[in-house]
């Protein structure tokens, strides 16, 4: 199981630059202490059209996307509202994709400890921290989601939130791993 955490680009940025910051950004907190140069990207093919992600096992604190339109174009130039049929009767429908350039996606295990005693949250956030700070430089407004309550957030609020949704999470899955092991030794006998 992983956290994803979503950040909404909501203005034109250099994509080159952005995956500059987003690889200087890993390297910060890879404890492998490699350098961006060191770190395999690709770009997607059939399945992630008009994305670059990190290539998967190579043990960075974070699997990475980048999505991004075509040809610099707007990857989602309209919000996304929830089915209204799944909406309570007097409510409005929520946001759940806002209007984006392009979205960055951190995905990281549940089960993640940084060289600090960190977990997926307190990752999760110094990546948009160190991010946003650039996103802010170029005068372009960001969001992103917290994926534990659905809720959408503009730039750094929330993130008090977010690191408590985040150790409620870790204590789950401290107290599930131990069962889910045994059931698993149990069945393969």
């Amino acid at each position: 199981m992983t956290l994803s955490t979503d950040m909404y680009i909501q203005g034109e940025v250099d994509l080159a630059e952005l995956r500059d910051v987003v690889k200087a950004a890993l390297a910060k907190h890879d404890d492998q202490g490699r350098t961006p140069d060191q770190q395999v990207w690709e770009t997607g093919g059939e399945v992630w059209t008009h994305s670059d992600l990190t290539t998967p096992g190579q043990g960075l604190p974070a699997w990475t996307f980048i999505h991004y339109g075509e040809n610099g174009a707007w990857r989602n130039p309209e919000p996304e509202y929830e089915d209204p049929e799944y909406v309570d009767e007097g409510e409005e429908p929520r946001i759940v994709t806002p209007r984006h350039f392009a979205r960055i996606d951190f995905d990281t295990a549940y089960g993640y400890t940084g060289p600090n005693g960190e977990g997926c949250s307190e990752l999760h956030t110094a990546l948009m921290i160190q991010v946003g700070a650039w996103i802010d430089a170029q005068g372009v407004p960001w969001q992103w989601r917290n994926e534990y309550t659905g809720e959408i957030h503009n730039a750094y609020e929330g993130f008090e939130e977010f690191a408590g949704n985040g150790y409620e999470a870790t204590a789950w899955f401290k107290r599930v791993m131990p069962a889910i092991a045994a059931a698993a030794a149990e069945e393969a006998k």
